[in-house]
C-alpha cells in the first residue's frame, strides 16, 4: 500500500535540499544527484507526482471535510473535491470515512 503525500498532490517532482535532510525525504523519492559542495546538497525525484490539473467525480462539503482527521483529509484530497455547498453538480457524494482509500 502506497501512501500519497502532499508533495504528489502539489505536483512536486523534484526536491532540492541539504544532504542532512535526506532521512526526511518521502519514501517515493529517489536521490538522483549529490553535490560535492560544503554543505552537500541532494536532488531527489519521484515518478508519483500528480498532473497539474485533473478531474474528480466525488465530492464532500467543507463541513463534512472538517470532521476528517489530517491523514484522511490528505488522502481524500487525492481522490475527491471539497465544495462549500451540497448542490447537485453530478458528482458522487462522499458518505463515510470508509470511502477514503489509499491509492
Amino acid at each position: 500500500m502506497e501512501i500519497i503525500n502532499a508533495n504528489h498532490f502539489f505536483n512536486i517532482e523534484y526536491i532540492l535540499t541539504e544532504e542532512v535532510n535526506e532521512p526526511h525525504i518521502p519514501h517515493s523519492y529517489e536521490v538522483i544527484h549529490r553535490s560535492n559542495a560544503n554543505p552537500a546538497f541532494i536532488i531527489a525525484k519521484t515518478e508519483a507526482n500528480f498532473p497539474f490539473a485533473y478531474v474528480e467525480d466525488r465530492m464532500i462539503t467543507r463541513e463534512e471535510f472538517s470532521k476528517l482527521n489530517p491523514l484522511e483529509k490528505e488522502i481524500f484530497l487525492t481522490q475527491s473535491v471539497v465544495l462549500e455547498t451540497n448542490e447537485d453538480f453530478g458528482l458522487k457524494k462522499f458518505e463515510e470515512k470508509s470511502q477514503v482509500e489509499c491509492l
